[in-house]
């Protein structure tokens, strides 16, 4: 049984007359009395009786012009979404972000900017670390990332740079360099630090830990957090302080300083990721929008 069965038979049904419906439709007469057979021929029942010059249902296809109408307006709305999903209309996005930036700056922005343009869209978004990300979009799980340190030797995925934040200093709000603005490295010998875990971020732990070596430093780490949430929350509670990205200043707690370092210099390129293959409609409109945010056409 074919779909055109079903539109010329509902076309006969409506216009009680097949040389009405064949115009109707655009066909030859011959054309859909045959169409009409076959279904009768393949449902194993008469569906029309003669009524004059023109045809009238039977019981039988008065029945089954219940199903067939059915049949129509499922087969209409299933072609309207899968138009607007091929559309980027509606459908869903995954994705991912380091928590600090999530807070303020392009990856909100780019957010809200989809969601206006294409309410349809269900936007999802998954705070993870770079690591975790990169896995996921490498496997699928996740469409979309905003991430730091992402091998540039991946050949599956692609990147844009998005933003550049610097590695600032965060001590509580009653430490002794509070409100000093600006530290050397050479004055936090013998302090407490907070970190994250090497496995958490490799890339940028190797980067620190040699800029602070090149520079005759070796911070003294006596706790870790995997989050900068985390590492935010152990430092506000007086027992160390952080090297921390800047973007942390968004949402930083009320007791918590940041402060520039002298001649540390080292830079976080914040990526948008995403994976080569990747075919969802609604990707291409979200990277548009975080290309006219980020201010680059790449």
């Amino acid at each position: 049984m074919e779909f055109r069965h079903f539109r010329y038979f509902l076309a006969a049904a409506e216009e009680e007359h097949v040389g009405r419906a064949a115009r109707r439709l655009n066909v030859s007469q011959p054309s859909l009395s045959r169409a009409i057979a076959d279904l009768e021929q393949e449902l194993g029942v008469r569906l029309f009786a003669r009524a004059g010059r023109g045809i009238r249902l039977n019981p039988a296809g008065r029945q089954f012009l219940e199903g067939a109408r059915r049949v129509l307006a499922e087969v209409e709305r299933a072609a309207a979404s899968a138009r607007r999903i091929g559309a980027g209309e509606i459908g869903q996005l995954d994705i991912g972000a380091v928590d600090t930036v999530s807070w303020s700056g392009v990856v909100p922005e780019a957010l809200r900017a989809l969601r206006s343009a294409r309410p349809g869209v269900l936007l999802r978004l998954f705070p993870l670390s770079s690591r975790e990300q990169l896995a996921a979009i490498q496997g699928g799980r996740l469409d979309v990332g905003f991430l730091y340190n992402r091998p540039r030797d991946d050949p599956a995925t692609r990147a844009l740079a998005v933003a550049e934040d610097e590695v600032v200093l965060a001590v509580p709000g009653d430490h002794g360099l509070a409100g000093t603005g600006r530290v050397a490295l050479r004055d936090l010998t013998g302090e407490a630090f907070v970190s994250f875990p090497r496995a958490a971020s490799p890339v940028f732990h190797d980067r620190l830990a040699q800029a602070c070596a090149q520079r005759g430093f070796r911070p003294q780490v006596v706790q870790e957090a995997a989050t900068g949430a985390g590492i935010l929350a152990i430092v506000a509670s007086g027992l160390g302080i952080a090297f921390v990205s800047s973007a942390v200043r968004w949402r930083r707690p009320h007791n918590i300083d940041l402060l520039e370092i002298e001649n540390l210099n080292l830079k976080l390129v914040l990526d948008c990721v995403w994976r080569e293959d990747n075919e969802a409609p609604a990707l291409a409109p979200f990277l548009d929008a975080v290309r006219d945010l980020a201010g680059t056409k790449g």
